[in-house]
């Protein structure tokens, strides 16, 4: 790496070091000149700061490698010099060739695009547009700038180029990380790798008359479904059409990248929809035996798996599903796996004609009989439906366009998340741990964590997810690094200390000024607002996911059938939906501080969950069924039936000493094991019940 890459680098490192300090030092650190204890620096601090700086690069620094050095630039310094590949790593970065200047793509291996635009003129045409947006970025004349000159070389800092990384981004569709510009150093060589790496999405940018094709080869279908929104709500209903043998339109760019998703943690029967029908992608779903709820020096640890006499258990048996094999465990899912799989199956189907990198413009909208006459396109195309789905999720595309009334339920909220996985060298996280087969939520309170907001911790194998829900009011100057931070100390209080074993963090994700939100209106005579377009939820939660499934089973029957009782049906379960929203917020809001009131919240969850099984089960096991489903949906499960298996309510003291006591004799345990062995020769199995 040269020179001006190394300050790029240098930079990169002092802004991490004055984040980090500025936590320890609770104040604002902007000086990376002064000595250590001019900024506040003492023996206690000094050993907080260099063992979250370990945790945070995976490295072994003693606290006298900084003691050493006069203040943190210089420490920067060292770092760099000794730790270099490991600081690249935190960035989500690699180190580049060694062996001279990235080449110049050769045109001969760049695909051939169709048509009439040769390769070189591709070629220039993406290189002028990175130059303009340089420029832009640069604030100078695109003319002054030469695309074989190093990009720090024209002027490029850290934070141009995540703006410019950004903006390329958003024009072509893709994802571009800034850590790129560690490899392709130029202008020139990085025009080539959007060619190389993202030829497809780049050639469709350039090429819509692919695009008209795509629409052309419908109108001999005259009236046709069409999808909006490629999100995991389309790519289900996509699918349920093109097992009907439903020829449909897709519209919208993929959403397949490794960028990390919400929406993991599946209620109950999602649960059983996702076990039942996607057999194919077993390896994206992961025991769910529990939620546990911190609230304050208390956590509520819900059991969801429980045996004859659970309140789940006894309602499934009544409402006619057998409890031994659908009712086995709810699922979190590994939503980078099983999205690119869904995308991969769905876009094979000769059904379905996927449509990208146009948007809808407007709609022709027959308002008495609440019907979609045509859908207009922003290259002057037009699609005749002859039916709709909005799978737009929080965008709220139908709901925007046709002016639907929105209930929002909540003051703006920030949200930032992101995933940890394990690196190779740390050690595998013990499978028996109850958190790691739990969705484990915490409020975080001011006077103790520095922030108060709702956090999530879902395991999904080799990597948790992980994110918090903040106050957009609360956010301030604090960076999205500082509260990821603030989350994870929070968690590491309560004893749930992830980054022991999961210490490389993904890309943190941010959506600012999110709302909870239900719409007056969701469903028309040929329209449907499926799953998180009709309305949206707690955010930890998938449960707007069991929306997006009943909609892609309904989905075949609305183009079919007269579909009054699904809608009907659709229509109760998301209602249904947004009661659970207030009971959530009532929690959130820190209304649930002592055990009764825990233990009142942990039913108002349960009983909610039988009244969604309810209504699940009439759709579902037969006419047979909908006595028992109208009685337990009229039900409430009494106070003294959360006092059994179903709930536990515990200091987290207590559970912190269960946990140490269950470490302590599973590692005599095994010392014991070992000994057998030792003393035989012979592998010792024994099997723990």
């Amino acid at each position: 790496m040269n020179g001006n890459l190394d300050r790029l680098l240098s930079e990169l490192i002092l802004e991490d070091l004055k984040r980090q300090a500025s936590i320890v030092l609770e104040k604002t650190v902007t000086d990376t000149g002064a000595a250590l204890p001019e900024l506040g620096f003492g023996l206690q601090a000094l050993t907080l700061f260099i063992r979250n700086l370990n945790e945070a690069y995976g490295l072994d620094v003693p606290p006298n490698a900084l003691l050493e050095r006069p203040n943190l630039g210089a420490f920067a310094d060292h770092l760099l010099q000794e730790h270099k590949r490991a600081i690249l790593d935190n960035f989500g970065l690699s180190l580049p060739p060694t062996t001279g200047p990235t080449p110049k793509p050769d045109p001969a291996t760049i695909p051939t695009t169709p048509r009439s635009m040769s390769p070189e003129t591709l070629q220039d045409q993406v290189e002028q547009e990175v130059i303009r947006q340089a420029a832009d970025q640069l604030s100078v004349p695109a003319r002054d700038l030469n695309p074989a000159r190093e990009i720090i070389e024209l002027g490029f800092t850290s934070a141009i180029a995540l703006r410019f990384a950004d903006s390329i981004s958003s024009k072509y569709g893709i994802t571009i990380h800034p850590g790129i510009f560690f490899e392709y150093t130029s202008l020139k060589a990085f025009t080539g790798y959007l060619l190389d790496v993202h030829h497809e999405a780049i050639r469709a940018h350039y090429e819509p008359n692919n695009l008209s094709e795509s629409i052309d080869a419908t109108k001999d279908m005259e009236r046709i479904p069409v999808i909006i929104g490629t999100g995991i709500t389309g790519l289900l209903i996509s699918r349920a059409l093109s097992k009907a043998q439903i020829h449909h339109v897709m519209l919208g760019d993929p959403m397949i990248g490794d960028t990390p998703k919400l929406g993991e943690s599946m209620n109950e029967s999602a649960s059983i929809d996702f076990l039942q029908e996607f057999s194919e992608f077993q390896e994206y779903f992961f025991d769910k035996k529990e939620i546990n709820f911190y609230s304050g020096n208390m956590v509520a640890l819900l059991n969801l798996r429980g045996k004859k006499g659970h309140a789940f258990y006894d309602t499934y048996e009544r409402l006619g599903f057998n409890p031994q094999t659908e009712y086995a465990s709810m699922i979190h899912i590994d939503r980078l796996g099983f999205d690119r799989a869904l995308f991969a199956q769905v876009s094979q189907s000769p059904y379905c004609t996927m449509i990208p990198k146009l948007k809808v413009t407007n709609l022709d909208y027959d308002e008495p009989t609440e019907t979609i006459r045509k859908i207009y396109l922003e290259n002057g195309r037009e699609l005749w439906p002859s039916y709709v789905f909005d799978a737009t999720n929080h965008v709220r595309l139908l709901g925007r366009m046709l002016g639907i009334e929105a209930e929002i339920f909540n003051d703006p909220r920030d949200v930032f998340f992101t995933h940890y996985g394990q690196t190779e060298e740390a050690p595998h996280c013990d499978d028996a741990e109850p958190w790691q087969h739990a969705t484990n939520i915490l409020r975080l309170e001011k006077e103790l964590d520095g922030i108060e907001g709702i956090a999530w911790c879902i395991p999904e194998g080799r990597y948790i997810s992980v994110g918090i829900s903040i106050d957009s009011k609360q956010v301030g100057d604090l960076q999205k690094e500082a509260i990821i931070d603030l989350m994870n100390r929070a968690y590491q209080r309560r004893g749930l200390d992830y980054l022991k074993t999961f210490g490389k963090r993904r890309e943190i994700m941010y959506v600012p000024r999110t709302r909870h939100f239900l719409h007056k209106q969701f469903v028309g005579k040929n329209w449907l607002m499926a799953g998180g377009s009709a309305c949206q939820i707690w955010y930890p939660s998938g449960s707007n996911i069991s929306i997006s499934l009943l909609a892609s089973k309904i989905a075949p029957k609305l183009i079919h059938e007269n579909a009054t009782k699904w809608l009907e049906i659709y229509q109760q379960i998301t209602t249904n939906l947004a009661k659970l929203h207030w009971t959530y917020d009532r929690w959130s809001l820190g209304e649930c501080r002592s055990r009764r009131e825990l233990g009142l919240f942990a039913r108002d969850i349960y009983s909610y969950g039988n009244k969604r099984m309810a209504i699940y089960a009439s759709t579902r096991n037969g006419p047979e069924y909908e006595d028992v489903a109208k009685e337990v949906a009229a039900s409430e499960i009494p106070d003294h039936a959360m006092l059994g298996q179903e709930l536990r309510i515990i200091s987290v003291d207590d559970l912190q000493q269960q946990t140490q006591e269950l470490d302590r004799a599973r590692s005599s345990l095994m010392t014991y094991l070992d000994s057998l062995t030792e003393r035989t020769e012979e592998p010792v199995f024994i099997e723990v019940v």
